[in-house]
């Protein structure tokens, strides 16, 4: 088939077109993706950029520091790897016996699924969560009264001061998709069930001690069990009063929170750890990195939407920074 000289022309100025027009929309999507980036909006007086925001998830969501990797033997040396293959064998109790006495921590200990991933998002897979003070009761093989689930003797001065910062904070973190949290009183009986309380406040003694015994009289000493926890998150750990750490499931939903602080606090102090221990049990562990809530215990609007950006349908549990940076750059999902 010939083409006249014309046919040619005609034909060049097509391609041509279509090659300034193809320029012209790469500029605009370039363009376009700069205005999402720059996009401006106001949380707690103060003008933040998405790109501000989005800034700040990946810092606060993620965390490369992980419970127990930090017992050490004597000489220094990790005893990380060698008590993991000692509770992975069941050689402190099969799995079975674990799940019979202690169903709410044995999946932790012996990882009968596989590990979570590390360095990812953890968020709840369920809407509702309860908080409750102390360690769960929940045991197949014990009743309810046989467990003492926190040093009650020194413990219950810290009792009030707790309920009532976590009754304070629960409404401020309400809305924007997160999970909606309730307090469950101490001694409620459906702590003594599969249905106890997931987010843990546990007055305690022994900070970032892992091998002494809870100095209560009960016969199931919970924090001698600690040393047996893998695969859990850290909570921002700058705080001397408390430690906190998140414990996924081999899915990285999070299963179990514990934010334990020392007996010593004041409630000053339960007033300025309860929001923080919340906040951050809710999947944004290094959440004191961007912005810590206020010394009188609130939450913030800027927080807030942190948690809104986190429980959007579209970031999901596992998702490493990478996957969720995509997810957050396209305006339509998650703003």
């Amino acid at each position: 088939m010939r083409f006249s000289y014309k046919a040619y022309f005609l034909l060049s100025i097509a391609c041509f077109s279509i090659f300034l027009c193809s320029i012209k929309a790469s500029h605009a999507f370039f363009d376009s993706g700069k205005d999402r980036a720059s996009a401006e909006i106001m949380l707690d007086d103060q003008v933040y950029t998405r790109g501000d925001l989005i800034a700040a998830f990946l810092n606060s969501a993620f965390s490369n520091r992980f419970w127990n990797d930090d017992v050490v033997n004597k000489d220094g040396s990790s005893l990380f790897g060698a008590m993991v293959g000692y509770y992975m064998k069941g050689e402190n109790g099969t799995y079975e016996t674990e799940k019979k006495y202690r169903p709410w921590i044995a999946d932790h200990i012996h990882r009968p699924n596989g590990w979570p991933k590390s360095g990812v998002v953890n968020k709840w897979p369920q809407s509702k969560i309860s908080v409750a003070f102390g360690w769960p009761a929940y045991s197949q093989g014990q009743n309810f009264s046989s467990i003492s689930p926190y040093n009650k003797k020194e413990g219950d001065k810290l009792y009030s001061s707790i309920e009532k910062s976590v009754r304070k904070t629960i409404p401020q973190l309400s809305g924007g998709g997160a999970p909606s949290l309730t307090f469950m009183p101490m001694g409620d009986v459906d702590d003594a069930t599969e249905n106890y309380a997931r987010i843990r406040i546990v007055p305690t003694n022994s900070l970032k001690a892992r091998y002494v015994n809870n100095p209560g009289v009960d016969s199931y000493q919970v924090e001698l069990q600690e040393r047996g926890l893998w695969g859990g998150v850290m909570i921002d750990a700058s705080d001397p009063l408390m430690e906190a750490y998140i414990l996924p499931d081999h899915n990285n939903n999070i299963d179990l929170v514990v934010c334990k602080i020392n007996l010593s606090a004041t409630e000053g102090d339960v007033d300025r750890l309860v929001p923080k221990c919340l906040m951050s049990a809710l999947g944004l562990p290094e959440l004191s990195k961007v912005q810590s809530p206020d010394s009188v215990g609130y939450a913030t609007a800027y927080q807030k939407y942190l948690l809104k950006l986190l429980y959007c349908p579209a970031i999901k549990s596992g998702m490493d920074k990478a996957d969720v940076f995509q997810v957050l750059a396209d305006s339509g999902r998650c703003w």
